[in-house]
């Protein structure tokens, strides 16, 4: 049985990284980034290279040895051929499939977050907001919140992403407070992972 749920939202600004200790009842969000310089083809692909070692190095200090069930952005499938703009995340992906205490490695598609706002065109703010309502559920339901700073937009979505799999894992208190709110797509088959 895994201990850790981890959600990531891989992005070339700050990579949002979401991890909750299923043990401990801890829920922590961290960001990482890295300067990439000039925004060459090369550039970017090294800078995606150090990028995906730094965020496993934050993910295997907090988690060690114990099990893991990772959900992520998934690129595109022409991701990999698309001038180095999903360059990240096929490489990142690449990386968690062999992660020996990674279980289940889960994909949600791009257009995932505009589902779970009802629109397209989304605020990041809004899934800041978003973030801190639910944050807020996980809190008065006996979890322990470490944000490590303010809750950037990175750090949000990835926890979103989180969300989806601790419905999918654990139907429990937050399943009947989204559906009270009326919070769609956190359990829709649509986005079945």
């Amino acid at each position: 049985m895994a201990r850790f749920l981890i959600g990531l939202d891989p992005s070339f600004t700050n990579t949002g990284i979401a991890i909750l200790d299923l043990f401990t009842r801890t829920i922590s969000l961290h960001s990482y980034g890295s300067p990439i310089g000039a925004k060459t083809y090369r550039n970017i692909l090294l800078n995606a290279q150090e990028r995906c070692q730094g965020i496993l190095s934050l993910i295997n200090r907090q988690i060690g040895d114990d099990y893991c069930i990772i959900i992520s952005e998934t690129p595109p499938a022409l991701g990999a051929f698309s001038s180095g703009l999903y360059a990240l995340d096929v490489h990142l992906h690449s990386i968690l499939k062999l992660m020996g205490n990674c279980e289940i490695l889960y994909g949600v598609p791009p257009t995932y977050l505009g589902h779970i706002h009802g629109k397209r065109s989304y605020k990041k703010s809004e899934s800041v907001t978003l973030c801190k309502e639910i944050l807020e559920v996980f809190s008065s339901n006996g979890f322990t919140l470490n944000p490590n700073g303010r809750i950037s937009a990175d750090k949000a979505e990835a926890f979103l992403f989180l969300v989806r799999l601790y419905v999918l894992e654990k139907s429990d208190f937050l399943s009947s407070y989204l559906m009270s709110r009326q919070i769609k797509y956190f359990d829709n088959k649509e986005f079945e992972l």
